[in-house]
């Protein structure tokens, strides 16, 4: 199809060798001119050439996958059509090109940070989202593959409401330093006028947990006990231990009493790695169990000569000590949610979102997208819709309730009810 001045359109046969051609107006209803084409006519390449362009039109304007458009497109093709259409991968590369080809021309995030005088100020950040009148708990994370070209990760803020939790901000950030999450949580704070009176959990990085102590000084900050699971998963990933982990039933539950010490109440978790120590004798155990303790109970051994030439053993403080990752209370309070609030909701994205980096564009798309579903979350929640949820996270909160001296027991029936994978 040719454009003439503004107002004909003219078409021509796919076939190079082939004259054929009709001219219209803009509205495609008036012929003005035709040539005959010099061959007979292909019902089969007709209703792929249809096919096609309905697929193209779609892509176009409409949000939908490009294996959803092909799928849909071609259910009442005849089987000669079907022998006809281009690779399917084909397909779909070139939906994507028509999608990306319908946002408008990207600019590099460098030229959008520069001064017009040439400076080129520290890294900055986009941020998506409402979250005001927030007096509930908050769940911050990041995830990588999702962000778009130029920026490092996406930081997602989700707000627990009841028996729900929902995606409330998105911030692009360039890097993971502590300076951009300090300057990311100013910045959500200046928007936020009772951020003071939150609850925070976060994960178990370093440069986030020192942004949000100075920012958020008064803020009770906890990290995620998903996170605490992933790292024990780690480890026993680093130890050649998944096929024992997959296979032997008693194994995931002393793994899951490991963990489990986050249920204790805080003061007692030091006197629950005791117990545990004195519990286990096989040696894979006691790998999981002296990385737990050197790095989230009481932290490393180190020798020091005193005055007397006599070696003494201290221990350096955890990297993550007990009050950070304790769900003791959280758990009664009914806000100690077990499962991942986040992980969840990046699979989503990703499915979303399709490709690891995508445009920027896609991405704001997505984001609409999603802030459209959560929406209709809050909108039914508020009316009531959900109900509480009354499975293993309820009968932790009793069983933290219920809490008397009886360690061991206390982390054998929370390891019933907890696994890490």
């Amino acid at each position: 199809m040719v454009l003439f001045q503004g107002t004909l359109f003219a078409y021509s046969c796919v076939l190079r060798v082939c004259q054929g051609s009709i001219t219209t107006d803009e509205s495609i209803k008036v012929i003005i001119s035709t040539t005959d084409h010099n061959h007979s006519a292909c019902p089969v390449e007709v209703e792929v050439a249809k096919t096609l362009s309905l697929m193209k039109n779609n892509a176009k304007n409409h949000a939908e996958l490009p294996f959803i458009i092909f799928s849909k497109a071609t259910i009442n093709l005849s089987n000669e059509a079907k022998l006809l259409m281009p690779a399917k991968n084909s397909i779909k590369r070139s939906l994507r090109r028509v999608k990306n080809a319908s946002y408008p021309p990207l600019v590099p995030i460098n030229e959008l940070k520069a001064t017009t005088g040439g400076e080129n100020p520290q890294p900055f950040l986009l941020k998506f989202g409402i979250i005001k009148n927030v007096k509930i708990l908050v769940h911050m994370d990041g995830t990588f593959s999702t962000a778009p070209t130029g920026f490092n990760q996406v930081y997602i803020i989700h707000v627990k409401m009841g028996s729900i939790t929902v995606p409330l901000v998105y911030i692009l950030l360039q890097n993971k330093t502590k300076n951009t999450y300090t300057e990311m949580l100013s910045v959500i704070c200046a928007k936020c006028p009772n951020c003071e009176e939150v609850q925070i959990t976060i994960d178990f990085e370093k440069a986030v947990v020192i942004a949000s102590e100075k920012v958020l000084p008064k803020v009770q900050i906890h990290c995620c006990y998903f996170h605490l699971c992933q790292s024990v998963w780690r480890k026993i990933q680093e130890y050649g231990l998944v096929k024992k982990y997959k296979e032997d039933k008693q194994f995931q539950r002393d793994i899951a009493m490991i963990t489990g010490l986050a249920f204790l109440p805080v003061n007692y978790v030091k006197k629950g790695m005791e117990i545990l120590y004195e519990k286990f004798y096989n040696q894979d155990t006691d790998q999981i169990l002296t990385y737990f303790d050197t790095t989230y109970v009481n932290g490393r051994y180190r020798n020091k000569e005193n005055v007397e030439l006599k070696y003494i053993f201290t221990r350096t403080p955890p990297l993550f000590p007990p009050s950070m990752w304790n769900v003791f209370e959280l758990t009664k309070a009914g806000i100690g949610r077990t499962n991942n609030i986040s992980e969840g909701w990046n699979n989503k994205l990703a499915t979303l979102v399709r490709i690891n980096h995508p445009n920027i564009w896609l991405f704001i798309e997505v984001l609409q997208m999603s802030h459209s579903s959560a929406s209709i979350k809050i909108l039914n929640y508020r009316s009531g819709a959900f109900r509480s949820n009354l499975g293993k996270d309820d009968r932790l909160k009793k069983l933290c309730e219920s809490f008397s001296n009886d360690i061991l027991n206390f982390l054998i029936s929370v390891s019933y009810l907890t696994k890490i994978k």
